[in-house]
């Protein structure tokens, strides 16, 4: 697909799916929302919005529902609180039983989980390592997936083989709670294979990669991270779609702090569909960016923060968890859900007013993409 045939399609095609998700967030976010935002409160699967795409004949059971989460930084700020409270789950309370409640749930872990170094309290620094223990709020969310090709996989605080440690720790620490790593391994071909999961029938093969820190891309004896670019997406996604019905893309990406998605990642999204993706939903920006329809396809550049504790602007503090439906291999609507993350770490379902304020940059980005 050329740059300028995706742009084209987009422009034609993202408006009815967005007014639609707006319009499915914006009733569902009404009455009772603020209650359910508040920090630490638990929550039931059914106090939540849900996706119920128009025109589909499908019963409940027959639909199959996805969960897709912004950046998860279970250290510095988290971790101290996850100490105050005495409890790894805490970040998760709120949202972790709707979360729990999908089919599949996925989400990108910016962190390792290792003891190979020493977690840092709430101070600023980029040793983003978080103690096992971690995991425990990851499996009471029920993610299923995480994608691990992150730019900060590997700031363990130590550098060297210390580092490649904590990231094979944090493979083996995610397996042992139950969920699928994607995206980096102990070589080049582990990181890029995907992780396939079926649900009633449906194969979904989910493949993650980092753009960012080509330092920590893995090499054929080297532990790293899947890297991301044209050639490679075109073959694996082939090799995926062998084994699956539907492939879906996990790309860390982007500008941080920015609405709209670069050139780049509009052409490697392009890529991607063409070679036979139905969701490329990434991640990285630390704000929610625009998302747009081609061919079929569904693209969210970027979904913000989710559990992290960058405070120092609100756009830092929110973001939008996805949910995409499918009938069988189909996909059959999209739905966004607005959050906002409280006390630098617990994200919780965004106030009406504020949902509509996400929801409105959204629609902003997408309407500007040419």
């Amino acid at each position: 697909m050329s740059s300028r045939t995706h742009r084209l399609a987009s422009v034609r095609r993202w408006v009815p799916w967005l007014l639609w998700v707006a319009a499915v967030v914006l009733a569902a976010c009404g009455e009772g929302s603020a209650k359910d935002a508040a920090p630490a409160a638990a929550t039931t699967s059914t106090d939540l919005p849900t996706a119920s795409p128009t025109g589909s004949a499908a019963t409940p059971g027959q639909l199959i529902r996805l969960l897709f989460t912004g950046d998860i930084v279970p250290a510095r700020c988290v971790y101290a609180r996850h100490l105050a409270y005495n409890d790894f789950r805490h970040a998760f309370l709120a949202l972790g039983p709707f979360l729990s409640g999908a089919d599949i749930t996925v989400g990108s872990l910016d962190a390792s989980l290792s003891d190979a170094g020493s977690p840092m309290g709430c101070v600023r620094t980029y040793n983003l390592l978080a103690p096992p223990q971690s995991v425990e709020g990851l499996a009471f969310a029920g993610f299923d997936v995480l994608t691990i090709a992150t730019n900060h996989v590997k700031d363990c605080g130590s550098g060297g083989r210390a580092c490649d440690e904590a990231l094979l720790d944090t493979i083996a620490n995610l397996r042992g709670a139950g969920i699928a790593p994607v995206g980096a391994g102990s070589n080049l071909q582990e990181a890029r294979s995907p992780a396939v999961i079926s649900v009633r029938g449906t194969r979904f093969a989910f493949l993650g990669y980092d753009d960012i820190a080509s330092y920590y891309h893995a090499g054929e004896g080297q532990p790293g991270t899947a890297p991301l670019d044209a050639s490679t997406l075109r073959a694996d996604i082939a090799r995926a779609r062998q084994a699956a019905d539907v492939v879906v893309v996990l790309p860390h990406w982007g500008t941080e702090y920015a609405t709209t998605p670069t050139e780049r990642q509009r052409e490697l999204a392009g890529t991607a569909i063409e070679a036979g993706a139905t969701l490329v939903i990434g991640n990285h920006p630390h704000w929610a960016q625009a998302v747009e329809q081609v061919d079929g396809a569904f693209v969210a550049y970027a979904l913000g923060n989710f559990v992290f504790d960058q405070e120092w602007s609100r756009e830092t503090q929110e973001g939008v968890v996805l949910e995409a439906v499918f009938q069988g291999s189909t996909l059959a609507g999209v739905n966004l859900i607005p959050i906002r993350i409280q006390e630098m770490h617990q994200p919780t379902l965004a106030p009406p007013e504020e949902a509509e304020e996400i929801l409105g940059r959204i629609r902003e980005a997408s309407e500007g993409l040419r």
